[in-house]
This record gives structure tokens, C-alpha cells and sequence, in this order.
């Protein structure tokens, strides 16, 4: 899907089938095309190793579920028009 539709922002979860979140991260940072695509983790694991690896793997922000949309709103606006 990436390759045929343009992406302004990406939110992916970690417990994802097939591949996990981490997985599809890195498939997707080790394109040169993608490397500044905005990317937000949000998840239901909260441990801070899961959060280093997302962070240090390039994800842009991470936020844990349950959360409040207008939080994940405004981390969406913030990364798609960072003014």
C-alpha cells in the first residue's frame, strides 16, 4: 500500500499481524523515499523498552493506548505542519 498511495502520516501499532509494528517500521525507514514520512506509534505497551526501540527505530512520536483523541490529533498536526 505505501508504494502505490502517497502518505503524509503513518500510525502504526506494534501488535499488528504478519509483521509488527517495529518490523514495518524499519521496512519502512530503510527507503530513502520514506525516511522523513512522519510516523506515530500508538500502542498498548507502555514499557519504556518498547518506546526506546520505536524512538530509536525512527518513529516520530509515541503515544500509548488508551488515549484522547485530540491528543493524537494534535501530534498528527504537529508533525504534518511543524510551525
Amino acid at each position: 500500500m505505501i508504494a502505490r498511495e502517497r502518505m503524509s502520516l503513518m500510525i502504526l501499532d506494534l501488535n499488528m499481524p504478519d509483521m509488527n509494528g517495529l518490523e514495518v517500521l524499519k521496512f519502512v525507514r530503510a527507503h530513502d523515499q520514506y525516511r522523513s514520512l512522519p510516523i506515530i506509534i500508538l500502542t498498548t505497551k507502555y514499557d519504556e523498552e518498547s518506546r526506546k526501540a520505536a524512538l530509536d527505530g525512527g518513529a516520530s512520536r509515541y503515544l500509548t493506548k488508551p488515549f484522547q483523541p485530540a491528543a493524537l490529533r494534535e501530534q498528527a498536526l504537529s508533525l504534518l505542519d511543524p510551525q
